[in-house]
């Protein structure tokens, strides 16, 4: 049954998909774009990286409008040169960003950024708090110039102490 199902998208010209009711996510949609028919999809929400352009990689309608999508699905049927090229360039976008091997190494370039950004703000706060602490100590431990003559003369002299939070 599998078998007919993807030899049918195969044979298509046009495939149309829908995502599931409140939430995004299905095969169905990348599995049309294999196919290299044109596509007709409702509308992504969810923000992908390279996402599909309308009328350039597939062709979105709303799910909402069914007027709309009757007029949209025999335009395309009128011109099939014209879906001809979206489902041509569907198939070549999604073959370049969206395999598996795509959405996988997008994953871990963000995490790995995210990690290395991390690593970045914690150095610098450590740094930071390092020049605080230096900084501090140094206002602890001045010394006045009058100290300075004493203690070169033998006087003895006391710490200058600044106290700042």
């Amino acid at each position: 049954q599998n078998k007919n199902y993807l030899q049918t998208m195969r044979e298509a010209r046009i495939v149309v998909t829908a995502n599931p009711t409140g939430w995004e996510g299905d095969s169905r949609t990348w599995e049309a774009l294999a196919s290299g028919a044109m596509v007709m999809v409702d509308k992504l929400e969810t923000p992908l990286p390279h996402p599909l352009l309308d009328k350039v990689h597939v062709v979105y309608y709303d799910s909402s409008d069914k007027e709309a999508f009757l007029t949209t699905l025999k335009y395309y049927l009128d011109h099939p040169d014209e879906a001809k090229i979206i489902g041509i360039n569907g198939h070549a976008h999604a073959v370049k960003y969206h395999m598996t091997v795509n959405r996988a190494d997008y994953l871990l370039n963000v995490v790995f950024y995210h990690k290395e950004q991390l690593w970045k703000k914690q150095a610098a706060e450590k740094q930071a708090a390092a020049a605080a602490n230096a900084n501090r100590r140094r206002l602890l431990t001045m010394t006045t110039p009058e100290e300075n003559e004493e203690e070169k003369g033998g006087g003895g002299g006391g710490e200058f102490f600044i106290f700042e939070e």
